[in-house]
């Protein structure tokens, strides 16, 4: 993160102050702000400046219009005075603001991009950050945090989305506004992702794991549960997206820096803690996806416990809700395993029985998310999948 109090674009403009204005609550504005703060030459002014100087601007708007209607031609007044009524205004915020920390940058915080429209009116000499961020993890967080409905969560993003848009577009290159992606502000590193039998998860920095040689004994790598086993150890990326399908065939969605980083030898959490996951009783998570993006030409095979199979494009999963439903089961059916594949694979069903059927997965059609699918393996008494 650049240090705003040394360090100038590229066309020399240097700011009086920086605001930074979230797309709406729970976008991540104080992670940006304790960012900003690990300059020496900057103060972060929080949180009793937060949410207020710029939602609240159309006052000082209104009060400058009613002022300046007052101006009668007689007077001859210019008609740049007005604008310059309001900037010294504004001037007069930014000095108060520089008055709580003197010879330092000032940065503060709102969450909420409501009235940016006149931002520059009042602080043309100041810089704006715009941070936006996904509006299944804003949402999810509002929920959280502040009871929001998921409805009307998601109205409220799109709303603030629209904001963001109209803002950018009557500021499209200028050099004192920046918008920013939250999730550019974590680092894209390597980590492994471990999920077991009874539905504990956690993430770790890849260096944890030490190359050994061919002698090598190991090391300890997770506490488990008497009775609890590994299902899936896996290497991804902090960026990636992870798909939790469970046995009565939901999946949820999560980023990878949403999984809590643990010790190697910690248990981890249990999924149902992870953001938008709410799985239940004896709902078990039958499989782990890891995606960086919804390719198309790519699909999710589905198999289920009665034997059961279905094909359906990647792109379908792509949605910022949350607890999807992944294949639609039959009564005392349960999903049992899900693989990305290209369409092109051969499959290969194993029954508990030892038997085994393989064909080509081009002989499955794709299907619709709320499908049920095919038989893939005719069931023999119990010798389920």
């Amino acid at each position: 993160m650049p240090d705003p109090s040394t360090a100038p674009d590229s066309a020399g403009f240097r700011p009086d102050a920086v605001f930074i204005l979230g797309m709406l609550h729970r976008t991540g504005t104080n992670h940006l702000a304790d960012l900003f703060g690990l300059h020496d030459g900057v103060e972060v002014l929080a949180p009793i400046f937060e949410d207020q100087l710029v939602r609240h601007s159309p006052l000082l708007v209104a009060y400058v219009d009613a002022v300046t209607r007052n101006w009668t031609p007689e007077w001859n007044v210019p008609a740049t005075e007005g604008p310059a009524l309001l900037r010294s205004i504004g001037d007069g915020i930014v000095g108060w603001l520089q008055g709580h920390a003197p010879g330092r940058t000032v940065v503060t915080k709102m969450p909420r991009i409501d009235n940016a429209e006149h931002f520059f009116d009042l602080f043309p000499g100041c810089g704006l950050v715009v941070l936006v961020r996904d509006g299944r993890s804003v949402v999810e967080s509002g929920v959280r945090s502040f009871g929001w409905s998921y409805e009307a969560g998601f109205r409220r993003w799109a709303d603030a989305a629209e904001k963001v848009l109209a803002f950018r577009a009557r500021h499209d290159g200028d050099r004192r506004v920046r918008f920013l992606r939250y999730e550019d502000l974590i680092a894209d590193e390597p980590v492994v992702i471990t999920v077991t039998r009874s539905n504990y998860v956690k993430r770790q920095p890849l260096e944890t794991f030490r190359r050994q040689g061919r002698g090598g004994k190991g090391v300890k790598g997770q506490t488990l549960k008497e009775e609890d086993v590994v299902d899936e150890v896996f290497t991804t990326t902090t960026h990636s997206w992870l798909l939790f399908f469970t046995t009565r065939g939901k999946v949820y969605r999560v980023k990878v820096h949403e999984v809590p980083e643990f010790a190697r030898a910690a248990r981890g959490t249990y999924v149902a803690n992870l953001p938008g996951v709410s799985i239940t009783g004896e709902e078990k998570v039958s499989a782990v996806i890891d995606l960086k993006k919804y390719e198309e030409g790519k699909y999710l095979f589905f198999a289920t416990k009665k034997g059961i199979v279905k094909k359906t494009k990647l792109t379908e999963y792509d949605s910022p809700r949350t607890g999807l439903a992944a294949i639609n089961l039959k009564p005392r059916d349960e999903l049992k395993d899900v693989r990305l594949t290209d369409g092109k694979d051969e499959i290969f069903l194993f029954s508990r029985r030892g038997q085994v059927i393989r064909f080509k997965e081009s002989l499955v059609r794709p299907m619709g998310r709320q499908t049920a699918g095919v038989i893939g393996m005719r069931q023999i008494g119990r010798a389920h999948v």
